[in-house]
């Protein structure tokens, strides 16, 4: 004979137990990935009438002085170009950015950038200007390791 059992419906849940004491500290997690600390940014306004001539009919310059530029036999500094003062960015050279058949270049020293355009007339629209300078030290240097395995 086999016995039949039935299984009634369940009971309410029951309140929650005491916490616990907190646990020892945990180990130290590995150290982040490295930033990008010293890098500096400045955004500058350029209007039409900001532009110099250096030689009338072909080449126009506007200059920034930039403190951030401090060693310019080491830093990297980069300039970029955009119509509105939030970007997108076109980072310099160009050629044939505001008109067919145009350039525009940088050079910098201690303390300043100047960029030229290389054309018939300077720039009348307003242009934002981005210079962006980075250290020595937050600069990648090239992985001769791996450039030679890969050239062999």
């Amino acid at each position: 004979m086999r016995e039949r059992r039935s299984t009634g419906p369940a009971g309410a849940n029951g309140s929650n137990g005491l916490n616990g004491s907190t646990g020892p500290a945990g180990p130290a997690g590995a150290n982040g990935t490295n930033g990008t600390a010293n890098i500096k940014t400045s955004i500058y306004a350029v209007s039409a009438s900001d532009w110099t001539t250096i030689t009338a009919g072909s080449t126009y310059e506007v200059g920034f002085s930039d403190s951030y530029i401090s060693d310019a036999d080491s830093d990297a500094v980069e300039v970029s170009l955009s119509t509105s003062a939030t970007g997108p960015w076109i980072a310099l050279p160009l050629t044939n950015i505001i008109t067919s058949g145009d350039q525009m270049i940088f050079q910098y020293e201690n303390g300043q950038a100047d960029v030229y355009y290389l054309y018939t007339s300077a720039p009348t629209t307003e242009l934002y200007y981005k210079v962006t300078v980075i250290p020595p030290a937050a600069i990648l240097k090239k992985n001769t390791t791996v450039i030679g395995a890969l050239t062999n």
